[in-house]
């Protein structure tokens, strides 16, 4: 039986910060982390059959995370050589200092939240389901018995500007936590939410 742990980086504690990635998160169409109604995998039947002779580990991953990483180090970059032209510049208004000063605010504090966003790796085997997150400031794995973790429906975002839709389906875990691994068109997340059920039906059912 699989059972359930974490190691977490010395003296960082990533669930102070949950709160704050869910935010930026919410407003940005990033994974979100959120309880969302759900039926138990055996309660679904997949469109991929069960293999109970297979042993082959299936993997999940969402590195929307790194994408945010990389904007932020753009945003910061092109910051700093923008301040650099303004200083070396003969003069300088103050509403272009003004305007620097909160590019500066809104962008270090952005970073500091992007350190704590983490990409997911999951990884289902008969030996159990290993949710491995990696941030830039910390880092936890966990292990869970594939009999403990369920999927949600699929769920529809609309967008509030250009009122485009996107679709998105999340793994459930029993700590009132879910992990988005799929989003985009809908065809797209219906293929990986089968994927998903099927990898932990089988799981379940060769751990028995």
């Amino acid at each position: 039986m699989a059972s359930s742990g974490a190691q977490f980086v010395p003296g960082i504690n990533p669930t102070s910060c949950r709160f704050a990635w869910s935010w930026i998160v919410d407003v940005t169409m990033a994974p979100r982390y959120h309880p969302i109604v759900a039926q138990r995998p055996f309660d679904i039947v997949p469109r991929m059959p069960f293999d109970p002779q297979s042993h082959k580990t299936v993997v999940f991953k969402n590195n929307t995370a790194v994408l945010f990483w990389l904007f932020m180090a753009t945003w910061m970059a092109l910051l700093v050589c923008f301040t650099r032209s303004a200083v070396t510049a003969p003069a300088v208004s103050a509403f272009v200092i003004a305007v620097l000063a909160l590019f500066w605010v809104i962008g270090l504090g952005f970073t500091l939240l992007m350190l704590w966003a983490p990409r997911v790796r999951i990884e289902i085997s008969n030996h159990g389901v290993l949710i491995r997150e990696r941030a830039l400031v910390w880092k936890r794995d966990r292990l869970y018995a594939a009999k403990d973790l369920s999927v949600s429906d699929i769920i529809e975002n609309r967008d509030s500007e250009d009122g485009s839709v996107h679709y998105s389906c999340s793994l459930l875990l029993p700590v009132k936590e879910s992990i988005i691994l799929a989003q985009g068109k809908r065809s797209k997340v219906a293929r990986e939410r089968d994927r998903l059920i099927s990898a932990l039906i089988t799981a379940e059912r060769r751990a028995r």
